[in-house]
Order: C-alpha cells, then sequence, then structure tokens
C-alpha cells in the first residue's frame, strides 16, 4: 500500500505561550492499515541572549523564600537549566482517546495498528471517520519556536 501524507503544518509560537493547547482535525476517508504521527519543535531551553533575564526572574522568586546570598551559584547554575519547552500530544478517533505521549523530547514518531501501536497508544485500526490531535504546549521560552505536524497513512 503505498503511503499517503494527511496532513502536514507549521506554525510558530511566541514566547510566554505557557499553558495551552493547539488542535488539529483529520477526516480520514478511507481505511488504511496504519497512521503515522510525527511532532516536531525547536528551541527546547533557553537562549543564551535571554538568560540574563531567566537568571533576574529566578532571583526574584528565590529571594521570598530564602536570602539570596545562601545559594550557591552552582545551584543558581542548576535552577537556570531546568527551564524548557515541551509540547506533548494526544491522539482521539471519533472523540474516543486513542493514547498520549508525554515524553522531554523534541521529535515524537507514533505509529497507530492493529498489532503494535506506540507505547501509550491502545491497538488502532484507521478507518473512516475523525482524527484529532491536540498538541499539549507548556512554557515556551523563546520567540518563534518551530513547531510541525504530520500524519501518513499506509
Amino acid at each position: 500500500m503505498k503511503r499517503k501524507e494527511l496532513i502536514r503544518v507549521e506554525g510558530l509560537l511566541p514566547r510566554a505561550f505557557h499553558l495551552g493547547h493547539i488542535t488539529y482535525t483529520v477526516v480520514l476517508e478511507e481505511p488504511m492499515e496504519r497512521l503515522r504521527i510525527v511532532s516536531t519543535f525547536d528551541k527546547h531551553k533557553i537562549e543564551p541572549e535571554h538568560r540574563d533575564e531567566l537568571a533576574h526572574a529566578c532571583r526574584e522568586a528565590i529571594h521570598h523564600y530564602v536570602p539570596l546570598d545562601q545559594v550557591p551559584p552552582a545551584a543558581m547554575d542548576r535552577l537556570l537549566n531546568i527551564p524548557k519547552t515541551e509540547i506533548n500530544l494526544s491522539v482521539f478517533f471519533n472523540e474516543e482517546l486513542v493514547g498520549c505521549m508525554l515524553k522531554d523530547l523534541t521529535r515524537k514518531e507514533i505509529v497507530l495498528s492493529p498489532e503494535d501501536s506506540t507505547v501509550g497508544f491502545l491497538p488502532f485500526t484507521p478507518r473512516p471517520g475523525v482524527l484529532k490531535i491536540v498538541l499539549h504546549v507548556q512554557n515556551v521560552l523563546n520567540d518563534n519556536t518551530h513547531y510541525t505536524l504530520a500524519v501518513e497513512g499506509d
């Protein structure tokens, strides 16, 4: 069976987009053997030009709980490496959950099939109906964070 591209989208997210959902809907018009969903994004960590601003915000928050002179520089460096952008995803078919992937990866690849769906997803036979993919966006650290979503069927 020939691979068919069902949807390919991309976008740019603004800095400070902290908790939101982006939904894409695809109508499956014919039965298929399997689906492949690939989601990517860039700018996982804070860009160097914003690191001082992040450090200032961290110090402002910390000083409400602990005197800053009690925070060793190595601890502050560790704190500055914690923030990250994350985009996870959930997949629904005809409004029923098929599964979700909540991994700290900038590239997520999911296969949906009757025998060997990706871990976290139910066995699934692609058939006519409505496929909904929800991107769960958390804590965009940098302007113009680029993301993509592609769905292909065999």
